[in-house]
């Protein structure tokens, strides 16, 4: 006789829509557990596949939008049905949490769950935590968050991470609901580290083994995939964190002054420094000469932007060359090996190709994703430094640079892809990028590049 049935969960977190005009991402955590139902079912006989029938997939749903969590089973047999679901069939299949039977089973959802709302009424990113630590060892294959997002996490809520509330410890602002790069991967998850529970008791809060029991939730094979933008970047007050400044990504403007005008004006057959540099960049080689930076330029198209309606970057002063040299000072401040002093007139530089890569990989490791996958041990997406996101028309999940083809933002991507990886990976999908073990370790190297 075999043993019992295996059960995997899969966590999907559906964050606030804010103000976002592309409306509701329940749509797209939706459109996933149909895929994802649909992928493990034509897997599901192969060999090496990652879940064999028979086996069950448990859909979790955390809607923060509408303050639900509905769950939905999925049975993998060897015969040919049960059948994916579709969207529609899907939607009357969904059962709320709390209209499941609590059986004080600990591999229960109902035991595990951490359904509690915050002081404001709402779901948060400890939730989600909470829950995943609660889940039996090794059950979790995925953990997807659809929403807005920037370097330093998911925005689940859009709260604050500031006046730290300590200041020798990464501990979390109690009415902060978004995910903190900050402090989330630190052993405590930005909890109280001498708070927790004793082992059987729910659910799994505090910060005392905290990020040990996040980690053994997941299976060897999982996907954390952080869905949203990663092209800002937020400068804090170093005494309070207080967000000082919101700008465009400067990893994204440096490979645009690096690689991406260099492979355009070599394209478009140039006879200057920057189609050389293209022309080596498209053999696949590593530039002989320093490549030019115009800071300047970006900053101009910077506040362009601004000016034209663009909300995601701030505005210091109407007068334009004031502005400007308010955000050459906030851009320079965020990277004092590679850019001149902030104090410096400086707006057009040169440096060699692997102080560009060493700039792009030390922005890459500030992100929430870069430090979740150095401490989980697991595969982990999320867009390269520097590129946006938006909901696909197709299948409703965001992909990075939307469905735009030949755009800067792909050039961007592309950058990442032959630069900042060793090799493709399998898990790759919309164009997020994969940190794995071996990716995370090149771009600690990269990083030590002057």
């Amino acid at each position: 006789m075999g043993g019992p049935i295996p059960i995997k969960f899969i966590f999907i977190v559906s964050a606030h829509p804010l103000q976002s005009p592309s409306g509701t991402f329940v749509a797209a955590a939706e459109a996933r557990t149909v895929e994802l139902c649909r992928r493990f079912y034509l897997q599901r006989s192969k060999p090496g596949a990652v879940l064999p029938a028979p086996a069950v997939l448990q859909f979790l749903h955390f809607d923060c939008e509408h303050k639900t969590i509905k769950s939905f089973d999925f049975p993998l047999l060897t015969t040919a049905k049960p059948r994916p679901p579709t969207v529609a069939e899907l939607r009357r299949k969904w059962t709320a949490l709390a209209d499941l039977p609590a059986s004080g089973d600990p591999s229960s959802p109902t035991t595990f769950v951490d359904s509690s709302l915050d002081t404001h009424g709402r779901f948060t990113i400890l939730n989600i935590y909470h829950s995943i630590r609660g889940a039996p060892p090794e059950s979790v294959l995925e953990l997807s968050i659809f929403g807005h997002g920037w370097p330093e996490g998911p925005v689940i809520h859009n709260t604050r991470d500031c006046p730290l509330p300590s200041p020798d410890l990464p501990i979390r602002l109690p009415d902060d609901a978004d995910g903190r790069a900050r402090t989330d991967f630190e052993e405590n998850m930005g909890e109280n580290p001498i708070d927790g529970k004793l082992p059987g008791q729910f659910p799994r809060t505090g910060g005392k083994n905290a990020l040990k029991e996040f980690k053994a939730a997941f299976d060897p094979q999982a996907s954390f995939i952080v869905f949203g933008c990663n092209g800002q970047d937020p400068v804090r007050n170093p005494a309070d964190n207080c967000l000082d400044a919101r700008l465009r990504s400067s990893a994204e403007q440096v490979i645009h002054q690096a690689y991406v005008l260099p492979i355009e004006a070599n394209e478009a057959k140039k006879n200057n420094l920057a189609a050389t540099i293209g022309k080596e960049l498209a053999a696949g080689k590593v530039p002989v000469d320093e490549v030019p930076i115009d800071r300047g330029a970006e900053f101009d198209e910077e506040r362009h932007d601004i000016d034209d309606g663009e909300d995601a970057y701030d505005k210091f002063f109407n007068d334009k060359a004031a502005d400007k040299e308010a955000r050459k000072q906030k851009h320079y401040r965020l990277d004092t090996v590679f850019f001149p002093a902030a104090t410096s007139a400086e707006l057009k530089f040169n440096r060699p190709w692997s102080s560009i890569l060493g700039f792009v990989a030390r922005r890459t490791q500030q992100s929430y994703a870069f430090k979740a996958a150095s401490k989980l041990g697991i595969a982990v997406l999320g867009g390269p430094t520097g590129t946006l996101s938006s909901v696909g028309k197709k299948d409703l999940q965001q992909l990075v640079c939307g469905e735009f083809r030949g755009s800067r933002c792909t050039r961007i991507v592309h950058f990442h892809e032959v630069f900042m990886r060793t090799a493709p990976s399998a898990k790759s999908e919309r164009k997020y990028f994969v940190y794995d073990a071996r990716t995370v370790a090149h771009i600690n190297t990269l990083a030590q590049n002057p």
